[in-house]
């Protein structure tokens, strides 16, 4: 199931959890995994994650509607992935909703969102951590 395929841009060995036939495993009735938490390692230093890789496994996440909740990554969000997700047509809510599944350790963000939004951030980071 967890066939480990390298292809360029895709090194990582997270991504082993987020191929198709993972992702079709975690669509299933069998599968009640609802958390993944991934944890660094002292080597990790090659293979961190930032917030433009959290945002297109959010979207093979979403389009594939798996029975995962909530998947822990040590990224940090800012502006920038803010200002991505609005130029590809997405909305605060969208924002909401990657932060939900894919809570971020540390966040900065700048005038960009509502106060509901915000709100909604803190309530998860608290939660969360």
């Amino acid at each position: 199931m967890f066939k480990y395929r390298i292809t360029k841009g895709e090194c990582f060995p997270y991504l082993i959890f987020f191929t198709n036939d993972a992702l079709k495993y975690y669509t299933s009735y069998s599968s009640k995994i609802e958390t993944l938490c991934f944890v660094p390692t002292t080597m990790a230093n090659a293979e961190t994650i930032d917030q433009i890789q959290v945002f297109e496994l959010w979207e093979k996440v979403r389009a594939s509607r798996t029975s995962i909740d909530t998947i822990y990554f040590e990224y940090r969000v800012d502006d920038d992935l803010v200002d991505h997700m609005l130029l590809k047509g997405y909305n605060e809510r969208d924002i909401v909703s990657l932060i939900r599944i894919f809570p971020p350790v540390k966040i900065r963000l700048y005038n960009q969102l509502t106060l509901q939004s915000l709100k909604a951030i803190y309530s998860i980071m608290w939660d969360n951590y």
